[in-house]
């Protein structure tokens, strides 16, 4: 009776996340992904946690970097993919990676355990709204907000701060670029930021049908 039980439970869940991941991948196809690129960022993520550890990257002075599967090779590979197939214009795109680099830098402290990033749910807002001003697409605000927002947080958290890391330690040092995964602010700001695009565009899509 038990494993009856446990039997519809799964089947239960199993169902509620093949929902979920539908909607999903149909939400997100509005704002310009793909939807195998809707399962790299969502899926693999929590696959990857699990099967490789941080990737040494090499050596900046004391500091030893490192670099984490789901918080920062899935975020680079996909926005050199957006990039590189011009869903993210690169002019636009760059313009936006530093100016989110800045914001960034200004919300991050270097720590005993790494690179602190402060307020996130503003570089995530300031992130989306970038990307609504610079796309010319409804399908390019997704892919603009995911690169500036991935890249802009890498570049100025992170990479801008190896320097002030030196200073506050003064003997070898472990730093990993992504290091708290898909809880890490690169991951978090580059997801969040295409989510709030969506719910943007939803909501300019209802307006526009009431207006009609």
């Amino acid at each position: 009776m038990f494993q009856f039980q446990w039997l519809v439970f799964m089947g239960i869940g199993i169902l509620m996340l093949a929902l979920i991941l539908n909607f999903a991948f149909k939400a997100f196809r509005i704002v310009g992904f793909e939807t195998y690129e809707v399962i790299v960022m969502l899926l693999a993520p929590l696959i990857l946690e699990f099967i490789l550890g941080p990737v040494f990257l090499g050596k900046y002075e004391n500091i030893e970097i490192y670099a984490d599967p789901a918080g920062f090779f899935i975020p680079i590979i996909l926005s050199i993919r957006f990039l590189a197939s011009g869903r993210a214009p690169v002019k636009r795109a760059i313009l936006g990676i530093i100016f989110i680099s800045y914001i960034a830098n200004t919300h991050s402290i270097p720590s005993h355990i790494g690179v602190i990033v402060k307020d996130v749910g503003t570089i995530i807002l300031i992130t989306s709204l970038y990307s609504l001003y610079a796309s010319r697409k409804p399908d390019e605000a997704g892919p603009i907000a995911y690169v500036t927002g991935t890249t802009g947080v890498i570049i100025g958290a992170d990479l801008a701060n190896l320097s002030n890391l030196t200073h506050v330690f003064g003997q070898e040092l472990k730093f990993t670029i992504g290091g708290a995964g898909m809880f890490d602010a690169i991951y978090i700001v580059g997801l969040l930021s295409v989510v709030v695009d969506l719910i943007a565009s939803s909501i300019e899509e209802i307006i526009r049908e009431e207006s009609s």
